[in-house]
């Protein structure tokens, strides 16, 4: 298997805020609206977060895959969203603080 690399790594790294935002925004409208769709938005953002080891973001969204609202649908945003923000500052604390793979350099 090949290794992706320190450049590429850092590219999906710096990208990945806006993209779990725009999955967090997708889910929230998907629940605001109750759409068939909710349960498959709630796995692509717990897949995009536990990709990356972000586990309790991807936790956080698993709790909408089944659509029990407990605790509330509101309760479960709010959660939602001071996880991601929880999850966002870690990435950019950590950001450019990667070490180089000796087996690629």
């Amino acid at each position: 298997m090949r290794s992706l690399g320190r450049d590429k790594l850092d590219r999906l790294l710096e990208r990945l805020p806006d993209q779990v935002r725009a999955e967090v925004e997708s889910l929230e409208a998907a629940v605001m609206a109750k759409a068939p769709n909710l349960a498959e938005r709630a796995h692509r953002l717990a897949g995009l977060a536990g990709n990356f080891g972000a586990e309790a973001l991807s936790s956080a969204a698993r709790g909408f895959e089944n659509e029990d609202w407990t605790p509330t649908r509101d309760q479960r945003l709010a959660q939602l969203h001071s996880t991601l923000e929880r999850t966002i500052h870690a990435l950019e604390q950590t950001s450019g603080q990667l070490q180089p793979d000796p087996h690629t350099t």
